[in-house]
């Protein structure tokens, strides 16, 4: 989040919040883009915009799993690369790779992490 845009406070409240390693019903408080707190019951400053989650998955963080960084595709280049692409600090990605039928598993981590370890 912008730096100039003042205190931005945020409630999820009442979502199904869902993490790496287990699920729970729980409520997000979130200031200035960050994340201060999960959990029930929170403490949380005034002012705050409350979302109302309720029936609702809440991803704290985002994970996006199709991500193509520094590909050809269909005759276009993807403009990110692996240090545009991953730099920011606010999402988990899994990156897209494509590669011909006969590549091996191997070839094609040590091809795609070359890419990777350019920078």
């Amino acid at each position: 989040m912008a730096a100039n845009m003042g205190s931005m406070r945020i409630l999820i409240k009442g979502g199904k919040v869902v993490n790496d390693d287990f699920t729970h019903e729980a409520d997000v408080y979130i200031e200035n883009g960050i994340i201060q707190q999960v959990g029930k019951e929170l403490m949380i400053p005034g002012g705050a915009k409350v979302i109302d989650a309720s029936g609702k998955l809440v991803l704290p963080g985002g994970i996006d799993t199709s991500v193509h960084l520094q590909q050809t595709f269909m005759n276009a280049s993807i403009q990110d690369d692996f240090y545009s692409g991953t730099k920011e600090d606010d999402m988990t990605s899994k990156d897209f790779a494509v590669f011909g039928a006969d590549a091996s598993v191997e070839t094609r981590l040590e091809s795609h992490g070359m890419l990777a370890e350019v920078r």
